[in-house]
């Protein structure tokens, strides 16, 4: 792996709006599953999480949401051309691997942070 393309890939991921939008995406999806449970005055943040964790159509969508800042990344890069000339440089496995622990981290973060930001709100 290359630590310079995997810097630029992650600093490609949070610097596009993708990468925010991505992470209200799955705080907006965590609500919409959970929404039925919550009752004003008896929510318990723990129980909701391991609903979270139990519901198996809300597992599914989580992967595709945190796909998409990667997804939108690698569209830029193609469209630019950018990956031939990174490839040349460096090699297909360095671009590869690079690409593979980036697109493993963001896609943690999006998930990771979408969630957190849910139970920040519901806490309040």
């Amino acid at each position: 792996m290359n630590k310079k393309v995997f810097k630029m890939n992650l600093a490609q991921i949070f610097s596009s709006y993708i990468f925010y939008l991505s992470i209200i995406l799955v705080a907006a999806v965590c609500y919409i599953a959970t929404r039925q449970y919550i009752r004003p005055g008896f929510t318990d943040i723990i129980s909701i999480v391991e609903l979270l964790i139990g519901l198996s159509m809300f597992q599914k969508l989580l992967l595709v949401l945190a796909a998409i800042p990667f997804v939108g990344s690698f569209c830029d890069e193609w469209n630019d051309g950018y990956i031939g000339n990174v490839v040349l440089i460096c090699g297909v496995k360095k671009y590869a691997g690079a690409k593979i622990w980036s697109c493993a981290l963001s896609s943690f973060l999006t998930i990771f942070l979408g969630i957190t930001l849910y139970i920040l709100v519901l806490s309040i």
